[in-house]
């Protein structure tokens, strides 16, 4: 639960498999590693393994997973971050409380936007909550609220964001560029975030807190559907921004994030989750030059499936803000996609299948388990 990965497999039933088919101190691989189910349960069971993929989001994913870390210093990181930086944030969420005994500045938490037809979206709801007089409530904009937000509309995103990176065709999408996907006021906000993360001296903590920035990219978009009772998520494997959709405050999302964090790194430390014996690689599956011949006790792995899920594609709203989106290989990636000729891809997808099996052939023991 630490961060949204597609077409995730069961830890348990996978771990049921490593168990039956592997002896302690056994190598087990993971070729199509994806965010690393595979190599998380090896590893929780005492086996040594390998996984492998090409997309850099998935190794990250993985890596951040596995990583042990002093828990009371990430604790303490995170919390001389928000001494540092949320207070700016909740600058440009800020409201005036509708308490007439208190008239303070409140912060709003969600925004209800609507798009219209031929004209700009428009604000039907704020969820704002007081920290003075502790009134919570859910109401239309006032003309007070709209002027503050054309103030924040004129105001230059102050560091970096992935301007002008254009959404890859093999991801379905209403919007062309990764930009497009947030809110003006999200854009200035996780520019600043981004920033303070980038200036932590623990390169641990640092990249720790970086995959957690990744995770709350979708809370924070326009791309979760307004359903006053469901949760705010990224529902449907595609950059699709609906006609009425939420905005989150950028700190709030952030902090949900990082408990989601903390309570996957304290139950890692309790079942013994570790980057030991482990080995992470950002490689062709059909190129795994650094595993030797039949060294491998089993594999299990699940390539991809057609044009089911396009993973690179959706990996590139993380990628971009991490600033490694251009290090995707498109056109290693074993998809079928709705880019080109359909039969030419089909061989394509059949010919880097093929070779990526027979690579499993090369490194798997006489005797293996695929």
């Amino acid at each position: 639960m630490m961060h949204k990965y597609w077409a995730r497999k069961p830890h348990n039933v996978i771990a049921q498999y490593i168990e039956y088919y592997t002896n302690p101190g056994d190598f087990v691989l993971d070729p199509f590693m994806g965010s690393g189910v595979t190599v998380i349960e090896a590893s929780r069971l005492g086996r040594k393994a390998i996984g492998n993929d090409l997309n850099p989001m998935a190794c990250l994913i993985a890596e951040m997973t596995l990583v042990p870390v002093d828990l009371e210093k990430l604790k303490l990181s995170f919390a001389q971050l928000q001494t540092v930086v949320k207070d700016r944030i909740d600058s440009y969420y800020s409201v005036r409380c509708s308490n007439n005994n208190c008239g303070k500045e409140a912060v709003t938490s969600h925004v209800v936007w609507k798009q219209e037809k031929y004209a700009a979206e428009k604000i039907l709801l704020l969820k704002v909550q007081c920290p003075h007089c502790g009134k919570k409530e859910q109401r239309k904009p006032t003309d007070d609220d709209l002027r503050r937000y054309e103030t924040v509309r004129n105001q230059a995103i102050p560091y970096f964001y992935p301007k002008d990176v254009p959404l890859h065709e093999t991801a379905k999408r209403s919007v062309e560029f990764i930009h497009e996907l947030f809110a003006y006021r999200a854009l200035i906000c996780l520019s600043l975030l981004l920033h303070e993360l980038s200036l932590i001296q623990d390169s641990r903590i640092r990249r720790l807190l970086q995959f957690c920035f990744t995770s709350s990219l979708a809370q924070v978009s326009r791309m979760p559907p307004y359903a006053p009772s469901s949760g705010i998520s990224w529902k449907v494997p595609n950059y699709w921004v609906p006609p009425v959709h939420w905005e989150q405050n950028v700190f709030d999302a952030f902090s949900e994030r990082f408990k989601k964090l903390l309570r996957g790194k304290e139950n890692g430390h309790k079942s013994g989750v570790s980057d030991h014996n482990i080995t992470i690689l950002n490689e062709d599956a059909a190129r795994l030059s650094v595993i030797g011949d039949s060294s491998i006790d089993y594999i299990f792995t699940d390539p991809p499936y057609g044009d089911a899920v396009p993973y690179f594609g959706l990996s590139l709203m993380w990628s971009s803000w991490l600033g490694i989106h251009n290090t995707l290989d498109f056109d290693k990636e074993i998809i079928i996609s709705e880019r080109g000729d359909y039969e030419k891809e089909l061989e394509d997808y059949r010919k880097m299948l093929a070779s990526s099996f027979r690579e499993m052939f090369r490194v798997l023991k006489n005797g293996g388990t695929v």
